[in-house]
């Protein structure tokens, strides 16, 4: 996904007052997305906490949602870096969506704030076109080509999978215990593997290996 602003010259972008600018924004909007609704934030909200004015602020966004869709990709970005890292080698596209899960679960653990940040917005951005879904989309249409996964088409696993991971990443924040956190991913994957066809026994096996690699060893 392209950087959403206004203010598209490479100079401005270069100048030091532009870039605190910026990241007065960013910090306010990780802040406050964190805590509410993408509905309950308004632009009044993001320019008094980042101490600027309003004509500041669409200099570098156009609205509030475009700053959503912004921290949303900045997070995302991050985690889907470590959730290739943790998926080097494995082809088998439901374990690779475990794996997936079982990461935004232990990074909630780590980063409790992006993981608010992930859990308030993870559904602003659900499309199967959207670059920032597009590991996810890789993997289930992998899994349908395999036989892997059954769904009906890629949009409707890629919505899935991202809801049952906002959910997930929100009821480890409610108790960030480090073995609680593994019992609830394990849970919420081996239903998840169910959803796409597995088998209960090899959903379990799959989300609990999962689990025990990434959550519980860290």
């Amino acid at each position: 996904m392209a950087e959403t602003n206004t203010a598209s010259e490479t100079p401005a972008r270069a100048d030091p007052r532009w870039r605190r600018t910026r990241q007065a924004i960013i910090a306010a909007g990780e802040s406050l997305f964190g805590q509410h609704p993408a509905d309950g934030v308004s632009i009044d909200d993001l320019v008094r906490l980042a101490r600027i004015s309003k004509q500041s602020f669409y200099n570098h966004f156009p609205d509030k949602d475009a700053l959503a869709r912004e921290l949303l990709r900045l997070a995302r970005a991050e985690l889907d870096r470590l959730v290739t890292a943790a998926n080097q080698g494995e082809a088998d596209p439901a374990k690779r969506l475990a794996t997936g899960i079982a990461v935004y679960s232990a990074q909630a653990l780590l980063k409790p704030h992006q993981g608010q940040l992930v859990g308030q917005l993870m559904l602003i951005d659900a499309s199967a076109d959207s670059e920032a879904n597009s590991p996810v989309v890789a993997d289930v249409i992998a899994g349908l080509s395999k036989g892997r996964l059954a769904v009906f088409t890629p949009e409707t696993g890629v919505g899935f999978i991202l809801g049952v991971g906002e959910a997930l990443v929100r009821k480890i924040l409610t108790d960030p215990d480090r073995e609680t956190a593994a019992i609830i991913c394990q849970q919420y994957t081996t239903l998840l593997l169910r959803a796409f066809g597995l088998s209960p026994l090899e959903s379990e096996m799959i989300a609990a290996e999962a689990s025990e690699r990434i959550i519980r060893r860290g």
